[in-house]
């Protein structure tokens, strides 16, 4: 009876683990095999001339 137990337990352990392994390959495989469609947006004179305002360390001057 102990072996069938451990049997079970073992099953189960494999099924999570695996599910688990699945749905992390899954995701990283995803992108690969079904990309994303080409962007449709265009970029305007105005926005190719204004670039992101860049960003200062927030650090303060000591």
């Amino acid at each position: 009876m102990r072996n069938f137990w451990r049997g079970i337990a073992i099953f189960l352990l494999g099924g999570i683990l695996g599910t688990g392994f699945g749905v992390v390959l899954g995701f990283f495989f995803f992108p690969f095999v079904f990309p994303p469609p080409p962007a449709m947006e265009q970029l305007t004179q105005a926005d190719v001339a204004t670039s992101a305002p860049s960003v200062a360390p927030s650090v303060a001057p000591q």
